[in-house]
């Protein structure tokens, strides 16, 4: 539908008479502003296409890097970042581990109970570069900081 072949159009909607080549070029004279513009819209929209492929799936987010920085080729991935393992408490009959909770005369290490948020360290995801690409970090953190979802933290780092 977008593939649009402005000659060959000229070509079939000039009646035989007049298809001299004198005739043909000036009408494709004519015709070289709308070329020119097709040819921006058609780049647009496969720029487009390719920003509406990329969402925050990590996949998308490593091939969207690679193609950006590394030229295609694999070497920057996402790796998962570092959780406290929470404490647990279950009921009895779910048989499973025991976590036993000490009144503090007891002298048992205290066991401290926090939101989800509370226990993570740092990143939700760390960015992985190789050393041998040179990128702009600005430049990287505003690419994924479109495609990540909200409230995730992040971190890049050289391997």
């Amino acid at each position: 539908m977008f593939n649009i072949d402005f000659n060959n159009i000229i070509q079939l909607m000039l009646p035989p008479f007049l298809r001299k080549p004198k005739n043909i070029e000036w009408l494709k004279a004519l015709v070289k502003p709308v070329i020119d513009l097709y040819i921006i819209f058609y780049a647009y929209r496969t720029q487009t296409l390719y920003s509406l492929c990329i969402t925050g799936q990590v996949i998308y987010l490593e091939k969207l890097l690679n193609d950006k920085f590394n030229n295609g080729n694999v070497g920057i991935y996402i790796a998962d970042g570092s959780y406290n393992n929470a404490p647990f408490l279950y009921n009895t009959a779910e048989a499973r581990p025991d976590t036993f909770i000490y009144k503090t005369s007891e002298g048992k290490p205290d066991l401290f109970l926090y939101n989800t948020a509370e226990y993570m360290i740092g990143n939700d995801f760390i960015v992985m570069v190789p050393v041998a690409i040179t990128f702009d970090s600005n430049e990287m953190k505003s690419l994924i900081n479109l495609y990540k979802l909200a409230g995730k933290q992040y971190s890049i780092q050289t391997y």
